[in-house]
């Protein structure tokens, strides 16, 4: 028995504390910048970019492949193609390596320019989540308002209707005349009707500040003070903004050094080997293997 009252014990605090949490101001910043699919997208794009500075690498590594070749052209009575160009007969089974020596200037330009573009998603990022936060700080506030002057007016009706009762008597006394107690009346009704206008318009825009947020619980909770500290603001060279455009001249300064490179000489280093023959004599005998190296140099 005590273990249920435990476990329901613990049950019923977690979920004061849930309760008790979910209706500040940090709560909802804190569901926005995790719910965030433009935030989700600039991780999967960092992480994108990690995968290709990994397939640079790879490109510089040696390229194995097989390669086969086999064709036979027949000479049918003295028709068919001439020996002395397709030698009748051709059959090859190959497996070739190749590698491109590293152009340090090239490959370092391409690893800059991958850095830099992980610097501008990190910085996009970051000022995706301060006009994150500035939305959903300002929905709060919105909201808030309206929970506020909705409370202020319950609290007049609630007054005005002890008065309204305490009016009632005094009019059935004939202390007050009928038309006196009409008049009071009306505007306690058009007062009541307002409240209501209020409470849509709280419900309107606290389900807002829940869309904002990425929370599907449409339960009636009523907010607290916001309590919004105003943070000092940072030097020029460390805002966010700032950074941008500073990211962007590195960017273009690695754009013209990519041109650069692209222009430097090239050098291939080659090798194969297998089966190459033309089936015309000791075809047996034809494996072998073959290497090379290979430049292409820019000229104009």
């Amino acid at each position: 028995m005590k273990y249920i009252v435990s476990i329901i014990s613990f049950f019923l605090i977690g979920g004061s504390c849930y309760a008790q949490n979910n209706n500040q101001l940090n709560f909802y910043v804190d569901n926005a910048l995790r719910n965030s699919p433009l935030l989700k997208d600039y991780e999967n794009q960092v992480q994108s970019a990690t995968y290709d500075s990994l397939l640079i690498r790879a490109a510089y590594k040696p390229q194995v492949t097989g390669n086969s070749f086999n064709m036979y052209a027949p000479v049918i009575k003295g028709y068919g193609y001439d020996n002395a160009i397709s030698n009748g007969a051709n059959v090859s089974a190959l497996v070739g390596v190749n590698k491109q020596l590293a152009n340090k200037k090239l490959l370092n330009a391409q690893f800059q320019n991958i850095q830099l573009q992980n610097q501008l998603l990190h910085n996009a990022a970051a000022i995706s989540e301060q006009d994150l936060k500035k939305t959903i700080i300002a929905q709060y506030i919105t909201a808030y308002g309206d929970l506020q002057q909705l409370n202020f007016n319950r609290e007049i009706y609630t007054r005005l209707t002890k008065a309204e009762t305490l009016l009632k008597k005094l009019t059935e006394q004939n202390v007050y005349r009928q038309v006196d107690y009409l008049a009071f009346l009306v505007p306690l009704q058009q007062l009541n009707l307002f409240i209501k206008q209020l409470t849509i318009q709280y419900k309107d825009d606290f389900a807002t500040l829940n869309y904002l947020s990425g929370i599907s619980d449409t339960a009636f909770i009523v907010l607290e003070d916001p309590d919004v500290l105003l943070k000092p603001l940072p030097e020029i060279t460390q805002s966010v903004f700032f950074k941008k455009y500073e990211i962007d001249s590195l960017k273009l300064n690695n754009d013209k050094a990519l041109v650069d490179a692209a222009y430097q000489p090239t050098i291939n280093l080659f090798a194969d080997g297998g089966y190459n023959s033309s089936l015309a004599y000791q075809a047996y005998k034809n494996f072998g293997t073959s290497f090379g190296i290979s430049a292409t140099i820019p000229i104009y």
